[in-house]
C-alpha cells in the first residue's frame, strides 16, 4: 500500500469542489483516482480548523498535553544526565 503526500493547495480544491455540491464525493474520488475515505477527512479536518495538518486539529487541551509531555521527557533526560555526572564526580573525590 503506497502512501501518497498531496499538498495543501491541492487537497484545498478538492474541498471546494466537495463544498460546491457540483460532484459527489464518489465522482471526485474516481475522477481523481483519491480513496473516499481521504476526501472526507480532508474535508472535516479543513471544516474543523481551515488546515490539513494534524498539529492544528488538536483542542487546546491535547497540545498541553503534548507538550507537557515533551517537558517530562526533557526533564527525564537531564535527570539521568545528572546522575552520571554525579556518579564520575563521587568518584573523583574519593
Amino acid at each position: 500500500m503506497s502512501k501518497h503526500k498531496y499538498d495543501d493547495e491541492f487537497r484545498k480544491q478538492i474541498v471546494d469542489i466537495v463544498e460546491s455540491n457540483v460532484k459527489t464525493v464518489k465522482e471526485i474520488a474516481g475522477e481523481y483516482g483519491l480513496p473516499v475515505q481521504t476526501i472526507h477527512s480532508w474535508v472535516r479536518k479543513y471544516k474543523n480548523s481551515s488546515s490539513f495538518r494534524d498539529e492544528d486539529q488538536l483542542t487546546p487541551e491535547q497540545k498541553e498535553i503534548r507538550e507537557l509531555k515533551k517537558k517530562i521527557k526533557q526533564i527525564e533526560e537531564e535527570n539521568e544526565i545528572l546522575k552520571k555526572a554525579t556518579a564520575i564526580f563521587s568518584r573523583l573525590t574519593k
